[in-house]
Parts: C-alpha cells; sequence; structure tokens
C-alpha cells in the first residue's frame, strides 16, 4: 500500500504595491475570499487579522463535491512571514508566504507543502494539478487586486492608514 505523498512547489511574483499593503491583504482575515478561490462559502474566522492561533473555516467545492476545511496560522512575523496549516479538509496543506520590499514594489514568496494521504493516492496527479492551478489563480487574484487599488479591507490594521470596507464582499 502506498504512503502519504508530499507535493511541495514555489511561486515567487512581484507585486506593484508596497509590503505593508500587501502584508495587510494577506493578514486581513475576513478579506480572504476576495483573492483565496477555494473560501467562497461559510467563511469564518476567529480573530480579524491573522496571528499564531487564528482559525480560518470555509467550505469549498472540489470535484463538484463539498469539503469543510479549517486553517490554522502557525506562524506570523510582522513584515516578512505568514504561515498556516490545514487541520481540517480533504487534503493537509502547508503554506508560507514570505515578503520583502523592493523598490517601492513587493517581492512575494509562497511556498506550498500538500500531503496526500495514502487512501487518496489515486487521485494524486489530479490534486496536484488542480492545486497548483488554484494556488496561481488566487496568486493572480491578490497581484491584481493590489496593484489596481481594489482591494477592501475588512479588519482595521496599524499596517496602513486605510479604514476597513465593511460593505459586502459580494
Amino acid at each position: 500500500m502506498a504512503e502519504s505523498s508530499i507535493v511541495e512547489f514555489e511561486e515567487r511574483l512581484i507585486i506593484h504595491a508596497p509590503a505593508n499593503v500587501v502584508e495587510r491583504m494577506l493578514v486581513d482575515a475576513p478579506a480572504l475570499p476576495q483573492w483565496r478561490t477555494c473560501m467562497r462559502e461559510n467563511v469564518e474566522t476567529s480573530d480579524p487579522i491573522m496571528r499564531p492561533g487564528t482559525t480560518v473555516t470555509f467550505v469549498t467545492t472540489q470535484y463538484g463535491l463539498h469539503f469543510d476545511y479549517i486553517q490554522i496560522v502557525s506562524q506570523y512575523i510582522p513584515g516578512q512571514t505568514l504561515a498556516y496549516r490545514t487541520t481540517k479538509g480533504l487534503f493537509f496543506i502547508d503554506t508560507t508566504y514570505e515578503w520583502v520590499e523592493d523598490h517601492g514594489s513587493t517581492r512575494l514568496t509562497c511556498h506550498y507543502r500538500l500531503c496526500v494521504p495514502k487512501n487518496k493516492q489515486f487521485i494524486k496527479r489530479l490534486v496536484e494539478r488542480s492545486f497548483q492551478n488554484q494556488s496561481r489563480d488566487d496568486n493572480k487574484n491578490l497581484k491584481h487586486l493590489l496593484e489596481t487599488g481594489a482591494q477592501r479591507y475588512r479588519a482595521a490594521s496599524d499596517l496602513t492608514p486605510d479604514e476597513p470596507r465593511l460593505e459586502s464582499l459580494t
């Protein structure tokens, strides 16, 4: 019987926005549905600003089926790193975002580690391709929102002077 397998990949992008603006969008938990394509239904967060221990629960649709997910923030180093992992879901995923300011823009590196349990190996290639596509779409969404100024912050933060907008995201 096959063991669990690990799929790792990394994506690097330049976002033409200051690092504090990128960071604010990454840690604004209620704003995640704006750019995370998997977080479209029943998104709830334990804290408005992500910090270690913050949980994000949501329902996602994959392969025509609905799955409950819980993600927990495992690390937040202001000005540098945000990491979280799933504790409930179809697959276990570790995600780490690292950012650095670069002449008014931000270099963002996204590390992904997907664990496909041994009882789900038969769909490993499909899952790997789907997850990579979804992650790339999320990063494109984030980049577009931040570069066009279309982001809507939902939580108050000292990272930028912008006030949160409490209107619906839909």
